[in-house]
């Protein structure tokens, strides 16, 4: 595991756990907050003593790798504060490009963005746009690099595209939490085997210290990372891993 990696799930860890302290933390958990906040404070514990995440590995049994593959519907709503995650999006544009005090005129034209290091916020529209509000270290329109925007040494930049490809890597979340879940769950080995597998009908599912990418695949998204635990729950089946 890299620099990056550590120090992203280690601000997961400290993120959710405040999380779990609110009103709207335990709202957002709803069943799985016992569950999810054991884990979490586990994987804490672990990773602060020798052999944990500084030594180049997680506790074993905490966290372990998945997949989640649903429609991109599932998606719709959802918001995401990112801190040095690469988003790469084309499609087309729902609205101008700010970029500092430049506005590219794009509404209705196709456009390509690619962000490194992007900071701020990324919304999933309910219309399946991909929203995104903050900086970048650098950001290439079309094939045009702009860089140092402010005075941060950063590019101030705010956009609204409808996509045909978008990537969201190096996402670290405390919890992603989605209502009424259809696709495939799957529970993964450190070689990419399936350990276990959820087909979802329906589920609310819990997602409690995610570290990893998003992608944009035809007409489903796929979530793919790490995580501390993962709760479901619904008519058909719980479980929990």
């Amino acid at each position: 595991m890299n620099v990056k990696a550590v120090l992203a799930v280690v601000v997961v860890i400290g993120i959710g756990m405040l999380l779990m302290q609110t009103d709207s933390g335990r709202q957002y958990f709803g069943s799985g907050l016992d569950f999810i906040r054991t884990r979490l404070s586990g994987l804490a514990s672990g990773a602060f003593t020798a052999g944990g995440l500084f030594g180049q590995k997680m506790p074993e049994g905490l966290a372990f790798q998945m997949s989640l593959e649903a429609p991109e519907q599932t998606f719709y709503g959802q918001n995401y504060t990112v801190t040095n995650a690469s988003l790469s999006v084309s499609g087309v544009c729902a609205s101008t490009i700010g970029i500092g005090n430049t506005v590219l005129h794009k509404e209705g034209a196709e456009c390509s963005i690619e962000m490194p290091y992007a900071n701020g916020i990324v919304q999933i529209t309910d219309t399946g746009g991909i929203r995104f509000s903050g900086t970048a270290a650098a950001m290439t329109v079309d094939g045009t690099m702009y860089t140092m925007s402010d005075a941060s040494g950063r590019v101030q930049t705010d956009f609204d595209v409808m996509p045909l490809d978008f990537t969201l890597d190096g996402m670290a979340q405390p919890l992603i939490s989605l209502p009424a879940t259809k696709g495939t769950l799957q529970r993964l080995a450190a070689d990419g085997t399936v350990k276990s597998s959820e087909a979802l009908d329906g589920e609310s599912v819990q997602i409690g210290g995610f570290v990893g990418f998003l992608k944009l695949d035809s007409s489903n998204i796929v979530l793919q990372g790490s995580a501390v635990a993962v709760h479901g729950a619904g008519d058909h089946s719980s479980f929990v891993w």
